[in-house]
């Protein structure tokens, strides 16, 4: 979606040409866009400025700038761009252009300032693909394939939960419960996470507001996904239907891939230098993705082992307490479940 963007973002979306009144970069064999898309968390949209292009975010209320992009090379071959973002933030954009001529494969974003050396996937359109780039956890969720319908998967003892807040849902008979701290500001409430299905095929969980303060009530939400091939994560993530880009879900294996509370997320951006994690989400999410994305395929995006040279495969717990879980080749299910975790 493109809501909220000024007049001037609009238009450049509509009439996308080649710019010759402009300074061009020197390593260039193709004419570079008035407007692109960037998506990683969040979307944005590029509009050429003079030397640099200005980036709007699609859900900002303000149309203010978010950051600029400065090319240093735009050809087939290489792709090349400087972004600082109004807070400080510094990364370097890598890739080259697809055949089609208006996107970006094996697009890489790397963190220079801020999260430093912080590396995750990105996209990046125009033309008449320009809509076509949406938030990268809506396509990988940290590795797009699916489970097999013929896996056998039972509700895990523990799950991770990312949106806003960083939290540990804790397996209770046929719901979960929160285990994590309470954020901050949000200490009179509590939730139920109702299990109305969870199997290879689909996960459906409804969050239920069993305490909320005096005269305030919400309403249920349904969170709903499918289940990733290696068994540990949920992706194509929706909240009551509709597909969200800042939702995440990890257990077994990839457990620790996300912040079990906020008080992890925020310890492991202040070990990054980011003091205000609320204030710039996409850094977060980088640094919540890194463990998953630096073993993605920068070419193909497919999902390598967690433990790099290590051969894995799925095995349920026999005893059926601590569920289905990817293990290494030559364990046993019985040895590996008998392992303290």
């Amino acid at each position: 979606m493109l809501r909220h963007l000024p007049s001037c973002c609009a238009a450049a979306i509509v009439a996308v040409t080649s710019l010759t009144s402009h300074a061009q970069p020197g390593n260039r064999d193709v004419p570079l866009p008035q407007s692109m898309r960037f998506c990683a968390y969040w979307c944005f949209t590029l509009v050429q400025k003079g030397d640099h292009y200005d980036a709007y975010r699609d859900d900002s209320m303000d149309g203010k700038v978010a950051s600029t992009y400065r090319v240093r090379s735009f050809s087939r071959d290489s792709v090349m761009m400087d972004r600082e973002d109004t807070g400080g933030n510094k990364a370097v954009l890598t890739g080259r252009i697809a055949a089609s001529g208006n996107s970006i494969e094996a697009g890489k974003i790397t963190w220079v300032v801020g999260a430093n050396g912080t590396v995750a996937p990105y996209q990046l359109t125009w033309g008449d693909a320009i809509g076509t780039a949406i938030p990268i956890t809506l396509t990988h969720g940290f590795g797009g394939a699916l489970l097999a319908p013929s896996s056998v998967i039972t509700p895990p003892q523990d799950i991770h939960f990312c949106a806003l807040n960083c939290m540990t849902l804790s397996l209770r008979g046929d719901h979960y419960t929160v285990t994590s701290p309470s954020p901050v500001g949000l200490e009179s409430y509590r939730t139920e996470w109702k299990i109305e299905r969870f199997s290879p095929e689909a996960v459906r969980l409804r969050r239920h507001f069993t305490q909320t303060p005096p005269g305030v009530s919400r309403p249920d939400t349904v969170f709903s996904g499918q289940v990733s091939a290696d068994g540990n994560r949920l992706i194509n993530i929706t909240q009551d239907g509709n597909p969200v880009g800042g939702v995440m879900m990890t257990w077994g294996l990839s457990l620790a891939q996300i912040p079990g509370s906020n008080q992890e997320r925020d310890k492991d951006l202040r070990r990054a230098g980011i003091s205000s994690p609320s204030n710039d989400a996409s850094m977060l999410f980088l640094l919540m993705g890194l463990a998953a994305f630096s073993s993605m395929d920068g070419d193909t995006g497919s999902s390598g082992s967690k433990v790099p040279g290590q051969a894995l495969h799925y095995a349920c717990d026999p005893s059926g307490q601590q569920g289905c879980n990817q293990i290494p080749n030559g364990a046993t299910a019985e040895e590996w479940y008998k392992k303290p975790e």
